[in-house]
C-alpha cells in the first residue's frame, strides 16, 4: 500500500485484491449476514462493492458497514430480491481498523446473502 499527501488529501492505494469465500456469508433464516476482515497492524481493509439478497420482503432489512465502534454505512432494505451497492472509489476502512459489513436479519421465515466485492489490503 502507498500512502501520498497532496494538498491536504490522503491518497490510499492498495496494492493487491483477494477473492476468498470468507466474503460470502449465507446464513440461516432469520440470522444476521456478516463477512468480519480482522484488524491488522498497518493493514488497511478496501473493498469495492456489496451484493446482497432476502428471499422474502424484510422486516428488519438493513445493511451496515463497520470497523470498531465506527459505522461508515447504514442502510435500510425495505424489498426482497437482489441489491448492489457498487464504491467507487472503494471504501477504505482505517489503517490498523477491522471492516465488518452485516446485512440485517430479515424476519421471521426470511433468509439473506450477503457478498463483499473486490476485497483488497495493503
Amino acid at each position: 500500500m502507498k500512502r501520498q499527501k497532496s494538498a491536504g488529501v490522503r491518497v490510499v492505494q492498495i496494492d493487491h485484491v483477494e477473492f476468498s469465500a470468507s466474503a460470502v456469508s449465507t446464513p440461516a433464516e432469520d440470522t444476521d449476514a456478516t463477512v468480519t476482515f480482522a484488524a491488522e497492524s498497518g493493514i488497511a481493509h478496501g473493498i469495492t462493492g456489496l451484493v446482497w439478497s432476502y428471499d422474502a420482503v424484510p422486516t428488519g432489512g438493513r445493511i451496515t458497514i463497520s470497523g470498531g465502534t465506527d459505522v461508515y454505512l447504514d442502510m435500510d432494505i425495505t424489498v426482497d430480491g437482489a441489491g448492489f451497492l457498487p464504491f467507487t472509489p472503494e471504501h477504505i476502512a482505517p489503517v490498523g481498523s477491522a471492516l465488518v459489513v452485516t446485512l440485517a436479519a430479515g424476519g421471521s421465515g426470511v433468509t439473506g446473502k450477503l457478498t463483499v466485492l473486490g476485497h483488497r489490503k495493503g
